[in-house]
């Protein structure tokens, strides 16, 4: 079926052992895209009480039908039973991660079991290999990822992963993070990264008919005001005026509505004060990551300016920088971080001050226990319903 590599990868990292079939076709006409390919092979795998954090719980990596081919589809879609809401969680990653694991010729690499010690997955067209990674264990994502990047694609866990942090998740490339909890599954399989570089050229089975449309997809990106115009030149944060001007951004932990410091992470007040560079997934017009080219360091997404600004009244950008580069390089969701947080101030009716938010990342990063015993990192509603007794 076009559209598709025609392999299902099952690794088990308790038996090291690897069992390549044929992806079932009528699954795919039934399920298409890699959240419904996912979702449904975990519907098949998983049993409703499974332990998240136990080995049997699969961690699936689907690639779509148009992954790789058309613009804006180069992504992978990684699918679990979550360990911070006990139900099941699909996340769309952007980056390469999916086009490369097209290249290789895999529809979906399922992940079970627990590895004997700390390890990473390597895929390449010739096929799967789990590697030794005693020497990435205890790093951090952006030091993982420098060590692998010449060897593919990188998903991989920080530390909170590792210490099975309920907040955690895997980062791809060192850019782009979800929610879920899927970092702490990976930690508790002892599992480090998943490494992907293909070979295959990937081909349209009409190219004609798919240049036409092609064209046509160009064509409205182009038309529209917020994808070539916002978007284009200055990311998630162009949504900010547009979200005050509708006084729709929530503020203090969504006891309030509106904020007098919007302006102060405008899309057009952040690109006057850096000099920027565009950050493109691959085949991507869009390029809505923005780079600093003085520091190197991707300036956060609308989810991070509201999570540590507007939700915690926090007008420091420089703050929310540094708590969103935490947040990527412990491997942590920076909305579930900026919630806990704010739950929690306004619980004890407290403003967080700017200097704060670094040493509260880090501990929900490392795991800690704080205030009575109970782990933050565990999310708000773990964490505030168990505080003083131990988690």
């Amino acid at each position: 079926m076009a559209g598709w590599t025609g392999k299902t990868v099952y690794l088990d990292l308790s038996s090291e052992s690897v069992n390549v079939i044929k992806t079932d076709e009528k699954l795919i006409r039934s399920y298409l895209g890699g959240r419904g390919l996912g979702v449904k092979l975990l519907s098949r795998l998983a049993y409703p009480d499974i332990d998240p954090l136990g080995p049997e719980n699969p961690l699936i990596f689907t690639s779509g039908l148009l992954t790789g081919l058309a613009p804006m589809a180069s992504g992978a879609v990684l699918t679990s039973k979550s360990p911070l809401t006990g139900t099941i969680f699909s996340w769309n990653a952007s980056g390469g991660f999916g086009r490369e694991l097209k290249k290789t010729e895999i529809d979906a690499l399922i992940i079970t079991g627990k590895a004997k010690k700390p390890s990473y997955v390597e895929v390449r067209e010739g096929g799967v290999e789990i590697v030794p990674a005693e020497g990435l264990w205890g790093k951090n994502v952006r030091t993982c990822t420098e060590i692998l990047k010449s060897r593919g694609s990188i998903a991989c866990i920080g530390r909170a992963g590792e210490k099975q942090v309920l907040i955690s998740s895997f980062v791809i490339d060192s850019i782009h993070s979800g929610r879920g909890g899927l970092g702490a599954v990976a930690g508790s399989k002892m599992l480090k990264a998943v490494v992907v570089k293909g070979e295959k050229e990937l081909l349209p089975s009409n190219p004609e008919r798919f240049g036409e449309l092609n064209t046509k997809i160009l064509k409205l990106f182009d038309a529209s005001p917020m994808l070539s115009k916002g978007l284009q030149n200055y990311g998630t944060s162009a949504l900010v005026k547009l979200l005050d001007y509708m006084n729709l951004i929530p503020s203090r932990n969504f006891s309030g509505r509106g904020t007098s410091f919007a302006n102060l992470f405008s899309g057009e007040r952040i690109k006057a004060t850096f000099d920027l560079e565009k950050e493109s997934c691959p085949a991507c017009p869009l390029g809505c990551k923005k780079r600093i080219k003085k520091t190197g360091q991707i300036l956060p997404d609308y989810d991070s300016l509201w999570a540590f600004g507007f939700n915690l009244e926090n007008p420091e950008f420089a703050s929310v920088l540094n708590a969103d580069r935490i947040c990527k390089d412990y491997g942590i969701d920076p909305i579930s971080a900026g919630s806990i947080i704010g739950a929690c101030a306004e619980l004890k009716s407290e403003i967080i001050e700017a200097y704060e938010l670094e040493s509260l990342l880090l501990e929900i990063g490392e795991g800690s226990e704080i205030e009575g015993g109970g782990k933050p990192g565990n999310g708000a509603r773990k964490y505030l319903s168990g505080r003083g007794e131990k988690s």
